[in-house]
């Protein structure tokens, strides 16, 4: 992840969402990063916000904002998350739904198939061809963006959902989670970059909830997928 970049990205973002009073905190690999280190995790590829999903509708109108300082934005009802994404980086909007005095989430852990199917859903979505991180040569993946672009919105939409379909049922499976959700009801100000960011107030209780009692170590080859200690369907 390219720091400087990222930081100022995030700052900016964070101008967008704070002018509209929406209600997001630093979670995940940013807020341990926060914590541990005092900066974002070096070998870390994104950047984590949370929300509740019931304030997604807030969120959405401001997409076009979030374009104007050159991210783009990769999201449709069916996903999970939103993904904002710079060149080299991204930053995830993850949203919450509360259940049972529980907040939970559930992200997708794809296959050979999905993987394939996740680089086309990316094609249709973004403008520029170098936000899109892939093995696959920047040179095809521009052309696969230029011919996209030049779809009907309507054909675009209708080929993101048929692909979303089939990665749904057979190119991923759902990983669930979750966590009390007076962690995220009880938030607390951090400085982080000389910004300061809503976090979990009892920030230590909730790193030991998601990453065990050893989360002061660094784990450089840690997998989200499985090894996330609030996974409920494991």
């Amino acid at each position: 992840m390219k720091e400087e970049r990222a930081v100022e990205t995030l700052r900016k973002l964070k101008k967008i969402l704070d002018k509209k009073n929406i209600n997001y905190w630093l979670d995940e690999g940013t807020l341990l990063g926060a914590v541990r280190e005092k900066k974002l995790i070096e070998w870390d590829h994104d950047i984590d916000l949370s929300i509740w999903y019931t304030d997604l509708d807030k969120i959405i109108p401001l997409f076009n904002e979030i374009n104007k300082i050159g991210v783009e934005v990769c999201f449709f009802r069916g996903k999970k998350h939103i993904d904002l994404v710079d060149k080299g980086y991204k930053i995830d909007i993850n949203l919450y739904h509360l259940k049972d005095n529980k907040a939970t989430r559930t992200w997708y852990a794809h296959n050979k198939l999905g993987q394939i199917l996740d680089y086309f859903i990316w094609i249709l979505h973004v403008k520029n061809a170098e936000v899109i991180t892939s093995k696959v040569p920047i040179f095809i993946t521009k052309i696969f963006v230029k011919l996209s672009n030049k779809l009907p919105d309507l054909i675009n939409k209708k080929i993101i959902d048929l692909l979303f379909g089939i990665y749904e049922k057979k190119g991923s499976k759902s990983i669930i989670m979750a966590v009390p959700s007076n962690f995220f009801k009880d938030l607390a100000p951090l400085e982080f970059y000389k910004m300061t960011f809503n976090v979990p107030k009892k920030t230590e209780k909730y790193l030991e909830c998601r990453y065990g009692k050893n989360w002061r170590i660094p784990i450089k080859e840690y997998n989200y997928t499985t090894d996330d200690q609030s996974i409920v369907n494991k």
